[in-house]
């Protein structure tokens, strides 16, 4: 896969000339930061940096992105775990084991911590970034040059979208998948859960636990913290976004049509933006079509 930047006409500014994947994240000095990837093959030089692990695999990247589609950094998640004190992790993981598997970490989130929040972070800086492992069941903070900070690993199962807020804790859609397919069975459902990363600290955000409602999805999943202190929740393979308040309570849910008997579409993310008045969209290009 690839990243492209189109205008408001669905015209392509730029496309990627690097692989990335999964989610894309703006940081406050306007630049880009996504998942990457490469393939590490028998005769590449970074082939043997990594013993036991035998190529090919998978060595993925933290890409940060300038506005125009410049490649301004790039930080091997691999090489940092490796180089780390959580190294032990590589060995909980079956790619040890299996070298037919390619995907070591499955990186699927990269967050910036803007210095508006750093403040409320004692043990991390503006700039440290947190990514999302879902192979390793895993988040951690990464120093702005790659070094692991900070690791959580054994409290989220195959968890997405780690996000910086306030108070400092890192909020988390922990999917919780139990191979039940689409219904979640076993462990209960999906979860919005919270850490805290001075402290290791641990609490629920939002599940049936707390009086919510059941939601599962095993694989996606997002959540965005709203202005009005409610949360907007992306259940990504029921094709489902509901917004809930900080009791618990749903206000809205949609719900995308399903494309036959027994499948539906998956909805990744959904996000709300700012009230943006009718006088602003009219003045876009291309709005005089819609």
């Amino acid at each position: 896969a690839g990243l492209a930047r189109l205008n408001a006409c669905s015209e392509v500014i730029w496309a990627s000339t690097f692989d990335s994947h999964h989610s894309v994240f703006r940081d406050h000095e306007g630049n880009f930061w996504v998942s990457g990837y490469e393939l590490v093959k028998e005769d590449s030089p970074r082939a043997g940096l990594f013993p036991p692990i035998k190529p090919p695999f998978s060595e993925e990247t933290l890409l940060q992105v300038s506005p125009d589609g410049k490649l301004l950094q790039r930080i091997s998640l691999l090489e940092a775990l490796y180089n780390s004190p959580w190294r032990h992790l590589l060995w909980h993981y079956n790619r040890i084991r299996d070298p037919e598997r390619l995907d070591i970490l499955h990186l699927n989130d990269v967050e910036v911590l803007p210095p508006g929040l750093a403040q409320q972070y004692p043990s991390l800086e503006a700039g440290d970034i947190v990514v999302s492992s879902r192979s390793l069941s895993s988040i951690a903070v990464l120093s702005g040059s790659g070094e692991i900070k900070w690791l959580m690993p054994g409290v989220f199962t195959v968890q997405h979208d780690p996000d910086f807020e306030a108070d400092g804790w890192i909020t988390v859609f922990d999917n919780r998948d139990d191979w039940s397919m689409h219904k979640g069975r076993f462990l209960g459902g999906s979860q919005i859960r919270a850490v805290n990363p001075a402290t290791n600290e641990v609490r629920d955000v939002y599940d049936s636990a707390l009086g919510g409602e059941v939601f599962y999805t095993r694989a996606g999943g997002k959540h965005q913290l709203l202005a009005n202190g409610n949360r907007l929740i992306t259940e990504a393979k029921a094709a489902r976004i509901f917004e809930i308040t900080p009791q618990g309570e749903t206000v809205w849910e949609w719900i995308a049509e399903p494309y036959d008997e027994k499948r539906v579409f998956d909805v990744l993310e959904g996000t709300r933006y700012p009230d943006i008045s009718a006088e602003t969209t009219a003045a876009w290009a291309c709005m005089e079509d819609r």
